[in-house]
């Protein structure tokens, strides 16, 4: 006897009965409904393999009965019964995700030949599906594994940097040991809690010259007495989206690396402007505050410019070696959770220029203007890891108008739909980060909250093209892209498509 179940669903008595019994004779385990809605009372209760439904019922035809099932799973197979001029209809519903068609009267033989074919189809679909998640599964393990070889590297090389430092430190006066014990915790503080959840526009006048009050500057000359500070900057500069705090920290620590590496004097400069961004990967450069500061040292110290940025680099200082310890490491994440970026440029006999470069909050009128028009009231679920990004985004759809929220992970947005009916989320559309972790990215996520919700709509945005993943994505139904880090011109009209779309 065979383990597959079928079940008949036919108004029609003689019909019903008579697909019964030729499948009963072949081995089949088969079950009979009279009525769409009694078939789905039966798969409420019991497992079927495959349906087979008459087209043409009473309220509920087997259109409707497809649509049910299909809402539901993938996985039973579906072959409708039609009569003489239904053909159509058959047809269109193949495309609507039956597996096959048969006209009445239909010969007991080629009953058996389509049900045996979508029955071994399904099967087959079955193992590809079980084969597929295996190999997810094992491809997850390994990245996994992968990841933790590359943690543990880099936890070994912190560890023995920092066991030297700590080392090289103790060593010295005890003053001096204090003051690098305190950097180091400072450093390692920063790089655990920045970007912290309270997100803000900063004036760049205001940061610079907390930077530079006279409290911050005792501090800095009783490392560097005879260094000098001068500032120049417009009277007025965009603003950028960031933490007061973390960015303070970040100016903070580039003035104090450079300080310390001036034994026998000179001057530091600051300087602040108005720049663009190089290209995006659409070809769009991006308006940013660009922050320079120079140490005109012509015997600056000498940096391994391929390993800068690495934790607990060797710098020589007057023929001494120095640690970087973890300065240089905090201030490009800094820079990189605010979306911008650190350059270093060493000028022989000149000094040391580190660029820093921030993106700018655009709050122009014609950008006002424009966002009239992206205006609504929907809905919205933006699903980002990164903070900074996920806060400007929300900024920028919720001054259009509609109504935000955010979580920080794949895992936190599926938890809104899994939810139970009364409790589910309702999003009119979701915005996903195409890169959020190592299990799950973008896709994975929407595909998981399709299961749930079949109609969700869904936008992808990410900062880097990886066109593999987002052709998986036009296949579940996603037509949008958009490049990070988020433009109010580009959301705003992402968005509006998107929900305007029939």
């Amino acid at each position: 006897m065979s383990r597959e179940r079928i079940l008949i669903v036919d108004d029609d008595e003689l019909v019903r009965s008579g697909f019964a019994v030729n499948l009963r004779q072949l081995g089949y385990t088969v079950g009979t409904a009279a009525s769409a809605e009694e078939a789905l009372e039966i798969l409420d209760r019991e497992p079927v393999q495959l349906i087979l439904s008459d087209l043409m019922m009473g309220d509920m035809d087997g259109l409707n009965l497809l649509e049910q099932v299909r809402r539901h799973t993938d996985d039973i197979g579906f072959i409708l019964i039609t009569g003489f001029g239904t053909v159509d209809r058959a047809i269109e519903a193949v495309r609507q995700g039956a597996d096959d068609f048969i006209q009445k009267p239909a010969q007991p033989e080629l009953v058996q030949e389509r049900v045996r074919s979508v029955l071994d189809d399904i099967r087959l679909r079955r193992q590809v599906l079980a084969d597929r998640k295996r190999s997810r599964r094992r491809a997850e393990k390994a990245q996994v594994r992968q990841e933790q070889d590359v943690r543990m590297s880099a936890i070994r090389q912190m560890a023995g940097g920092m066991a030297t430092y700590i080392e090289s430190a103790v060593a010295t006066n005890k003053d001096k040991a204090a003051e690098a014990l305190h950097r180091l915790t400072r450093d390692l503080k920063i790089i655990a809690h920045c970007p912290p959840q309270a997100l803000a526009p900063v004036d760049p006048a205001a940061l610079l010259s907390t930077c530079l009050d006279e409290h911050t500057l005792s501090d800095l000359k009783r490392a560097a007495s005879a260094v000098q500070f001068r500032c120049t900057a417009p009277d007025s500069l965009p603003p950028i989206q960031g933490s007061p705090v973390c960015l303070k920290a970040m100016l903070h620590n580039l003035l104090t690396f450079c300080a310390d590496g001036m034994t026998r004097g000179g001057a530091i400069t600051i300087h602040a402007e108005s720049a663009q961004l190089p290209p995006d990967h659409d070809g769009r450069s991006r308006p940013c505050l660009l922050i320079k500061v120079t140490d005109m040292c012509p015997d600056a110290p000498a940096l391994d410019m391929q390993h800068v940025f690495e934790p607990f680099q060797t710098r020589m200082i007057d023929g001494q070696s120095d640690s970087t310890a973890l300065t240089l490491t905090a201030i490009q994440h800094i820079a990189q959770v605010h979306c911008g970026s650190i350059e270093i440029d060493v000028k022989p006999c000149l000094g040391t220029e580190y660029r820093l470069y921030l993106p700018t909050l655009n709050d122009d009128r014609a950008e006002h203007q424009s966002a009239r028009e992206w205006s609504g009231h929907e809905a919205i679920l933006i699903v980002d890891d990164n903070a900074i990004e996920r806060g400007a985004a929300k900024e920028i759809l919720s001054a259009m108008g509609y109504r935000v929220e955010t979580v920080a992970s794949g895992q936190e947005a599926i938890a809104r739909f899994e939810a139970g009916q009364e409790a589910r989320a309702d999003f009119d559309l979701i915005i996903i980060d195409l890169i959020l972790g190592t299990v799950l990215d973008g896709i994975d996520v929407y595909e998981r909250i399709l299961k749930h919700c079949p109609k969700q709509r869904a936008i992808i945005a990410s900062g880097f093209t990886e066109y593999s993943r987002i052709i998986e994505g036009r296949r579940l139904g996603l037509r949008r892209y958009i490049q990070k880090p988020y433009q109010a011109d580009t959301l705003g009209q992402a968005v509006r498509a998107e929900l305007s779309r029939a």
